[in-house]
């Protein structure tokens, strides 16, 4: 999960990208917070995010767009300046192989088509999405985070998105459920304007 989105390092240098939000934790941090030795159950809820994991929808949507791509660790800037080959100076390799890359990107795809997220399907726009339940206690009780991050389209994607829906106690909040129409309702009125402007950029063809 790291090396998909920062590392744990700062992500820029603007005050809301502090990388005190985002921890992947492991046999040292557990230890150095007293939290005892790690242990099997640890690695579990590490595995579907629980745990000792904590993350910004910044960081997802990070995670998104480096899938994505497929080549190189995104990292967020207000102003895009392209260096050798089009990529940025110091970009990053994901550390994920073709293969690997494939099994989740088809994963993504079957989540919306298929899975979890199929509620905020798209006529004509396959996107590829992941959603997610994250429990968190407020003023002691338990209740949820709903998540959904993914890119779209699916093929030659130009936009990645997380969202993320606080719920409270005593309230059905859940990834597909919660966080999916709000995924869907983001991309419908997106898409319309990102087809215009494909037109719009497309050569003229002389009469």
């Amino acid at each position: 999960v790291s090396d998909l989105e920062t590392g744990g390092q700062p992500m820029t240098e603007l005050p809301f990208a502090a990388n005190r939000g985002l921890v992947v934790p492991d046999r040292e941090y557990k230890l150095r917070i007293g939290a005892g030795a790690w242990n099997d159950g640890d690695t579990a809820n590490l595995s579907i995010g629980q745990g000792y994991l904590l993350t910004t929808p910044l960081h997802m949507a990070c995670l998104a767009a480096s899938v994505a791509r497929g080549e190189t660790r995104t990292v967020p800037s207000i102003i895009h300046s392209l260096e050798r080959n089009g990529r940025h100076l110091g970009a990053q390799p994901i550390g994920l192989t073709p293969e690997q890359l494939e099994a989740l990107r088809g994963g993504m795809l079957r989540c919306v088509e298929e899975g979890t997220a199929r509620g905020a399907r798209i006529q004509g726009l396959p996107y590829a999405g992941k959603t997610g339940t994250a429990e968190y206690f407020k003023k002691g009780e338990k209740a949820h985070l709903a998540w959904m991050i993914g890119y779209a389209p699916a093929e030659n994607p130009v936009v990645a998105f997380a969202v993320l829906v606080e719920g409270q106690v005593d309230t059905n909040t859940w990834g597909g459920k919660t966080a999916g129409p709000v995924a869907k309702e983001m991309l419908e009125s997106w898409w319309p304007i990102a087809v215009k402007a494909n037109q719009e950029d497309k050569p003229k063809v002389p009469r």
